[in-house]
């Protein structure tokens, strides 16, 4: 039994590299060059487009399964609007001992001028039927985090932990957005990881490798695109852990476009396969 619930979970180890991190004290420790400004200009390019990114996660030649995310249309939360993110991890329902697995995560965020940053998150198990699963609420105002856990889908919503809160932070997609600011040559970043009710660091650096590629999901022609790298010296979930790297393209937008990272079974790559951006409601 437990060796089928790990064959069918290795999928949702993107998220620790590009979107979930389950919660994330947000404090970046950058290189003085200017990347302020940068910062600036690109949470607001970011901020101001909806986009949907559908991945496919490899192991090897074999699928494992695939990770689309999407910007919803704002959420009123606490008396305030936010901007709802959303992403979707399934499995390749086509492997052995596998069959239909899908985890959903959604997240309500803020922004300030130099980074996205979460309100609240919550977790859905769709192919168990636990909505719920869990959350974090975060008060600035209090300067807390309440974490949360619903055990089975017809369990009740269980108070786990309340946590300090004294910066803007993240939950998990949130780190979609804020790994992008990253992809400047010599910008580096330690970032305060809260998993498992433990403090751990994720490092993140960008050397300045550029490559020219043709993205199928982009178009026809040749993009340039720029490499950032990290480091995750902890057990994260589903057996991440140790090096990662991801590749960007190197302009306004920053799409990912693949991942290598490291996990109990090897290394899996992570490919974009469609992307469409669309204007933000309202603009």
């Amino acid at each position: 039994m437990v060796k089928k619930k790990r064959s069918a979970r290795p999928v949702a180890i993107l998220l620790s590299l590009l979107i979930l991190l389950p919660v994330l004290g947000f404090l970046p420790e950058t290189k003085e060059n200017g990347d302020t400004v940068l910062h600036r200009k690109l949470i607001h390019t970011f901020w101001n487009r909806k986009e949907h990114l559908r991945y496919r996660v490899k192991y090897g030649f074999i699928t494992l399964g695939y990770v689309i995310v999407d910007i919803l249309p704002d959420t009123s939360y606490r008396g305030k609007y936010y901007r709802e993110m959303r992403v979707k991890i399934k499995s390749n329902p086509s492997l052995p001992f596998v069959g239909n697995k899908e985890d959903d995560f959604y997240s309500l965020m803020a922004r300030n001028d130099t980074l996205a940053y979460e309100t609240l998150f919550w977790m859905n198990d769709i192919d168990d039927n636990v909505h719920d699963k869990t959350v974090y609420r975060l008060h600035y105002d209090e300067g807390k985090v309440y974490s949360y856990i619903r055990k089975k889908s017809d369990g009740p919503l269980i108070a786990k932990d309340t946590l300090a809160l004294d910066k803007p932070s993240i939950c998990g997609p949130a780190f979609f957005y804020d790994f992008r600011l990253y992809t400047q040559p010599d910008v580096q970043a330690r970032i305060p990881i809260y998993i498992n009710q433990k403090e751990e660091k994720v490092q993140l650096h960008c050397d300045g490798d550029t490559r020219k590629e043709k993205v199928d999901a982009l178009g026809d022609r040749q993009l340039t695109l720029i490499k950032s790298s990290g480091n995750a010296g902890f057990n994260g979930p589903f057996g991440f852990k140790g090096d990662f790297s991801a590749w960007f393209t190197d302009d306004s937008l920053r799409i990912p476009i693949s991942a290598n990272l490291k996990v109990w079974i090897g290394s899996v790559s992570v490919h974009l396969e469609s992307y469409r951006l669309e204007p933000a409601a309202g603009e």
